[in-house]
């Protein structure tokens, strides 16, 4: 039976398991009937933005088929990350007088926003979003002094929103991640996950006390006081917590009021491994005060007390969890790795590591199968990313033969007495991978050699900024034309759809534009941009607010490159994002 002979009900089954702009791409324009179904009938769409690298496609979808499908759609996700210049902000544009009409969307992702002005702007949206359950963003200010933000408006307004059931959020405000804590009582929420913001545990208690409702918490504890008075919350039945630097007597004292826990994750860092909670320890507690806990992923991380004595102290704390409580009864096996300074232990199902690290003198497990190969094997199977830092020791040679699964990879500490290690890695990596970084020496020119080992190896993504582009850092590594020249020539560029990258001059990113025939996406700081000192001069004037800021250089790449959208990727920043 051909496709055109199906019937309508099963051509909307298939529509489900499209992402909305692939589902438009495919079907959209084929014949009226198809139009019919995806802009009458069809009536769950949902849209992740990130697949999407073109800017074309992004505005045909927003400006052609929005007007049609908008109360159709219940998941969306968007981005104004690397990845997408400013894309919440172009949403915004197209949708400011429509986005009432998103009335069934029940999950909203905002994967990066920058500046709080904007993140308030959606946050107001998400009042009119009747049917709203799911939140996520996450943001690091990056307007610096052109904005005053109050979070805690954000904050209360998730909570009052009536059916939000699932929050994820990071708010990063200058140095430091912050803590808000609501002032309203939600009813609704029963999944928070606060990712990377460090709370007090007496802060921990406020937020049940505003989410009595709360069943699933994911947060970073990173302080208690020692008069610390825990007190039970029943609902919570999933926790997955860090603690750094907290007392172990603190962090037993906190979990034994939570009994109707379920699964645990909780990873641990330590000053000296003498504090560390060995597996009898664990046993105890598991055993009198959780006895509902099915599910236990642990990672403890800690600096040797005695860098001499390191294999016995591995030794002891491995065998605490050798009792028949772990390996008969769950059968809940652990690893030691150690480097020369520090131990980490964690149970063998753990994905917190998700990567191969080239640092390690050795491994041991409680598992029968005391392997490192298996350990290296296993981590490369649920993981496709690996960190290398060079130069490698002949262990890891020994224990890393293939890198079949690496779909990503970072390179750090990189010079050209480093080529054949490079080229060693390359020669094992079988298939295009997504991701590849490299980092060297910001004290030295650009390592050149680096074009000779990449001869074979290609990349989606690049990241050849080479050191950390920073303002104030004035040994940033830039490419000038002969080495744009090389890039151009080299395998590298041949499948590079997102290229990060610094050069010395403006004229080099007309040539890698003009010449990396699959560059989608470009983030490039230029080594020539004056960016800064006009922001300084702004900042210290006194007519501020009838003063525009002059971006010289923005206005040279835009008359060049006029198909293209190109911003800073922050207000303060001296990285272009470049959606061409």
């Amino acid at each position: 039976m051909s496709f055109e002979k199906l019937p309508n009900e099963i051509i909307l089954d298939l529509f489900e398991y499209f992402d909305g702009s692939n589902l438009l791409r495919a079907f959209y324009g084929l014949n009226s009937r198809l139009n019919s179904l995806l802009y009458n009938q069809f009536q769950s769409y949902y849209f992740n933005f990130n697949l999407i690298s073109k800017k074309r496609d992004f505005d045909i979808i927003c400006q052609r088929h929005f007007p049609y499908i908008a109360n159709r759609i219940l998941k969306m996700h968007l981005s104004d990350n690397a990845y997408a210049p400013k894309q919440i902000s172009l949403f915004l544009s197209y949708m400011s007088s429509s986005f009432n009409q998103l009335s069934q969307l029940r999950s909203l992702s905002i994967g990066y926003i920058g500046s709080y002005t904007l993140l308030m702007n959606v946050i107001d949206h998400c009042q009119h979003l009747p049917n709203l359950t799911h939140l996520y963003f996450y943001h690091i200010h990056s307007a610096g002094y052109l904005e005053h933000p109050n979070y805690k408006l954000i904050i209360n307004n998730i909570w009052n929103l009536p059916k939000l059931i699932y929050c994820k959020y990071y708010i990063l405000h200058g140095d430091y991640v912050h803590c808000y804590i609501p002032q309203i009582i939600s009813s609704s929420i029963k999944s928070l996950y606060l990712y990377s913001t460090e709370f007090s545990l007496d802060t921990i208690h406020r937020i049940f006390q505003y989410t009595p409702c709360l069943q699933h918490l994911r947060i970073h504890v990173s302080e208690a006081s020692e008069d610390y008075k825990p007190s039970p919350f029943f609902s919570l039945t999933s926790l997955d917590i860090v603690f750094k630097y907290v007392s172990a007597s603190i962090i037993t004292s906190f979990l034994e009021n939570l009994p109707n826990l379920r699964c645990l994750d909780i990873q641990l860092s330590v000053p000296h491994t003498y504090e560390l909670i060995d597996g009898n320890a664990w046993n105890y507690g598991i055993r009198n005060y959780l006895p509902k806990l099915k599910v236990f992923r642990l990672v403890m991380d800690a600096p040797f007390f005695n860098a001499e004595n390191k294999e016995q102290e591995i030794n002891e704390l491995l065998d605490s969890f050798r009792s028949s409580f772990w390996l008969d009864e769950h059968q809940w096996f652990v690893g030691c790795s150690a480097s020369k300074k520090n131990i980490c232990l964690e149970t063998l199902s753990t994905r917190y590591k998700n990567n191969l690290d080239s640092s390690f003198e050795f491994f041991k497990t409680t598992c029968p199968q005391d392997n490192i190969q298996i350990y290296y094997n296993d981590k490369a199977t649920l993981n496709d990313r690996i960190w290398i830092y060079l130069p490698i020791d002949d262990q890891f040679w020994s224990t890393v033969e293939r890198f079949d699964q690496v779909k990503s990879l970072y390179v750090y500490d990189y010079n050209d007495c480093f080529q054949s290690q490079l080229q060693t890695i390359f020669n094992r990596i079988s298939s295009c991978l997504d991701t590849l970084e490299i980092r060297q020496d910001q004290s030295l020119p650009l390592q050149r050699s680096l074009f000779e080992c990449t001869k074979n190896i290609t990349a989606y993504e690049l990241d050849l900024y080479m050191s950390n582009p920073w303002w104030g850092n004035p040994l940033y590594v830039g490419f000038n034309k002969q080495d744009c020249i090389a890039l151009c020539r080299s395998s590298l560029s041949t499948e590079c759809k997102i290229l990060h990258i610094t050069v010395e001059n403006r004229e080099n990113i007309l040539y890698l534009v003009n010449n990396m025939p699959k560059l989608e996406i470009l983030n490039v700081v230029c080594k020539d941009d004056k960016y800064q000192d006009e922001l300084e001069l702004w900042y210290y004037t006194s007519s501020q607010e009838t003063r525009p800021i002059i971006d010289e250089l923005i206005d040279w790449l835009k008359y060049r490159l006029s198909s293209a959208h190109i911003m800073r990727t922050t207000l303060t920043d001296n990285i272009i994002g470049m959606w061409l």
